[in-house]
């Protein structure tokens, strides 16, 4: 869960979007469901998907990643996993977050 948080805001700092801790009405908000899938030889599914709200908790949009990866990728810490993760959602967050604006 700290990986990904971690690279996911550093993704959209590199971005140039500013990170608060606490919601206000001219705040977006954004939540990360992760699912890891069973196992196959080699490999396993994972789907990711970003929930994106406006500062009064209305939902604007979301975003769903769904990949396979290397069996174990995911155990422990997620390392370059999680970057890759936040590589491929950040821009289309920010197209979400466009949206609204």
């Amino acid at each position: 869960n700290k990986s990904l948080k971690d690279s996911l805001q550093r993704a959209l700092s590199n971005k140039g979007l500013t990170l608060v801790l606490t919601s206000a009405p001219s705040t977006f908000r954004l939540d990360g469901l992760v699912a890891v899938g069973d196992t196959w030889s080699g490999g396993q599914s994972i789907h990711i998907q970003w929930l994106v709200m406006d500062g009064q908790g209305r939902r604007i949009g979301r975003v769903d990643q769904i990949n396979k990866i290397p069996r174990g990728s995911l155990d422990g810490s997620w390392g370059t996993v999680a970057d890759k993760a936040a590589a491929g959602a950040v821009n289309g967050i920010i197209k979400l977050f466009r949206r609204i604006r």
